[in-house]
């Protein structure tokens, strides 16, 4: 039996391994649940959207170009096995080096020789009708 759901409005907030932090805007007398992240025991990052339901995907890689990176819609590779839709954009930077992404497995560097702040990815966000509901005390 899972424990119940707790809220905080903070902007930082102390997380322990295993906790799952909840990213939320308020939107149409709503919460709307955009983006949650939990930090495994090993420090493996696992995180992901929060979006209803995703119909399309795509994944790529892009390096970034004078310090700018540019994502256009229309690059990357389509995920069209309905395994990786229904993760809802899961990713996960284990301790090791491994990502899982979408049914792709890659080898970046390990997060525990990292000593120093590094982006692990970008994402990009949707109108937030589209991100899950939640009754967070109004």
């Amino acid at each position: 039996m899972s424990s119940p759901k707790q809220y905080i409005q903070a902007a930082k907030y102390d997380a322990a391994p295993g906790d799952r932090i909840r990213v939320a805007i308020r939107y149409n007398r709503t919460w709307r649940i955009i983006f949650w992240f939990k930090v495994g025991n090993d420090g493996s990052i696992y995180m992901g959207p929060r979006y209803s339901e995703i119909k399309r995907m795509k994944t790529g890689a892009k390096r970034l170009e004078k310090g700018r990176l540019t994502i256009r819609y229309e690059e990357g590779q389509e995920v069209t096995d309905p395994r990786y839709l229904d993760m809802k954009g899961k990713l996960s930077f284990h301790a090791s080096g491994i990502i899982n992404s979408a049914g792709s497995r890659l080898l970046g560097k390990p997060l525990r020789s990292i000593s120093e702040q590094k982006e692990l990815c970008k994402v990009l966000f949707q109108h937030p009708s589209g991100f899950v509901t939640d009754s967070i005390g109004n």
